[in-house]
């Protein structure tokens, strides 16, 4: 978990957003990877680039990626809590014309998909 958000840092990425099904103590456990790893770059936690997705379903991840798109936050990569997640947004983010990787980098983390 930290070790794919410390990848995306040592890329470049510094506007890196969540997504995952936050009331699931597993998908918590991803989160807290993904703020040491902000923490051990010198990067800071921000709660706004935090996106819950309520399920671990592609659907759920392109639901999560438009709320990114629509809030315009500067985000050049993305961290998924899991692959499925990770599709979803990857989709959403094609249909809305952005290139995957070159404008938003995105990783997802599935211990079992």
């Amino acid at each position: 978990m930290a070790y794919a958000v410390s990848e995306l840092i040592q890329a470049g990425h510094q506007h890196i957003a969540y997504i995952g099904h936050l009331s699931e103590y597993d998908i918590r456990r991803r989160l807290d990877g993904y703020r040491r790893a902000l923490a051990e770059h010198g990067l800071p936690y921000r709660p706004e680039y935090v996106f819950d997705t309520e399920e671990h379903v592609q659907v759920a991840g392109i639901a999560a990626a438009q709320k990114i798109l629509r809030s315009h936050i500067p985000v050049t990569a993305l961290f998924a809590g899991t692959d499925h997640n990770a599709l979803g947004a990857m989709t959403c983010f094609q249909e809305a014309g952005k290139r995957v990787p070159e404008d938003i980098a995105v990783v997802g983390y599935d211990t079992h998909s």
